[in-house]
């Protein structure tokens, strides 16, 4: 196990605008199939945190990073960009509109090592809120995931990747066929919760601290345990 940037520096300058660093915005590539042709467009409509849904456990360290507004909108800037990369057919072709939420986002952390588990709801909806494609989704990604200097905010940054990647890549083979309901897969994201926590420690330990306050044994699974998103009521009844 490698060593995460002591947590206990790092949250002090979480308090003044997230973790070190901040998150940041990125564009990726998107899969495109080596056959077929793009029927409809994809935009991106909303993109949300359920309130409440973002929660953090500290071990020996500061109770500080869960999701706030300035990571959700960096994420919506990063999936917006890189679907601008695909090469959509115009609009009168039929649009699909994007929706995405964040609906449980567990951080948890000690001054030595952390992980990140997050719940994704999302759909693709024509006519505002005639859903043509849902999904539900887990991922997470821990301090030994992330290559040289493992902040927490680069936890962050690399879940969001895999979060954009896969709804990308995805919304790519909708827009072919609205009819299908593909399993795309991208490293980081699985189908189901217990798939998404078996890669994480079942302790988290700081390296300071008598030892009856140090150690914690963690439920990775807390705040995943809710029911999908149903989006045609969702959708039906926003503003």
């Amino acid at each position: 196990m490698r060593t995460l940037t002591v947590v206990l520096a790092l949250a002090c300058l979480q308090a003044c605008g997230g973790t070190l660093g901040g998150t940041k915005s990125f564009t990726l590539d998107v899969a495109m199939p080596e056959q077929g042709q793009l029927r409809h467009r994809v935009e991106l409509k909303t993109i949300e945190a359920m309130k409440g849904g973002s929660e953090v456990d500290s071990v020996g360290t500061f109770h500080l990073g869960r999701l706030d507004d300035g990571e959700i909108a960096d994420v919506r800037k990063s999936l917006a960009s890189t679907l601008q990369r695909v090469n959509w057919p115009s609009a009168d072709t039929g649009t699909l509109d994007l929706h995405v939420l964040y609906t449980s986002y567990y951080v948890a952390h000690s001054n030595n090592d952390g992980a990140i588990v997050a719940t994704i709801d999302w759909a693709l909806a024509r006519n505002s809120n005639e859903v043509t494609f849902s999904e539900r989704f887990f991922t997470s990604v821990q301090a030994d995931d992330v290559p040289g200097l493992n902040t927490l905010g680069k936890i962050k940054d690399l879940l969001n990747q895999h979060v954009v990647q896969r709804i990308a890549d995805t919304s790519v083979l909708i827009a072919m066929d609205p009819g299908a309901k593909p399993r795309v897969a991208v490293p980081h994201t699985y189908g189901t919760i217990a798939e998404a926590v078996a890669p994480l420690p079942k302790r988290l330990t700081s390296l300071m601290g008598l030892p009856q306050f140090s150690t914690k044994t963690m439920d990775w699974e807390k705040g995943s345990r809710n029911e999908p998103v149903d989006w045609s009521k969702r959708l039906a009844t926003s503003p």
